[in-house]
């Protein structure tokens, strides 16, 4: 497939590493965070998780030899972006649940 495989697989994975954990995060979080609050923060998280994960993915990737993109490559990248999104999930929950009290 050349260059459409490529950009498919491109898509598909910031869908599957940027999207999807944010739709869900927003599902349980929008109960116990105001909207706005959630929003801004699940901006900050995909924009951190994309500069922390994608050129952390091109590294690991170019020093173990992995074609680019790979199932290897993406499942690094998910670890980062899930890391990143818990951190901030938790902060953000954390003062929502303090300022309740």
């Amino acid at each position: 497939m050349g260059v459409q495989g490529y950009l498919l697989g491109l898509v598909g994975g910031v869908v599957a590493v940027g999207l999807v954990p944010g739709v869900l995060q927003s599902l349980v979080l929008r109960h116990h965070v105001d909207s706005l609050t959630w929003s801004v923060t699940h901006l900050i998280a995909l924009g951190a998780g994309f500069l922390v994960a994608f050129p952390v993915m091109l590294v690991v990737a170019t020093l173990l030899r992995w074609s680019l993109p790979s199932l290897e490559a993406w499942a690094v990248a998910g670890l980062l972006m899930g890391t990143v999104f818990g951190i901030l999930t938790w902060r953000v929950l954390e003062r929502a649940l303090a300022t309740r009290a």
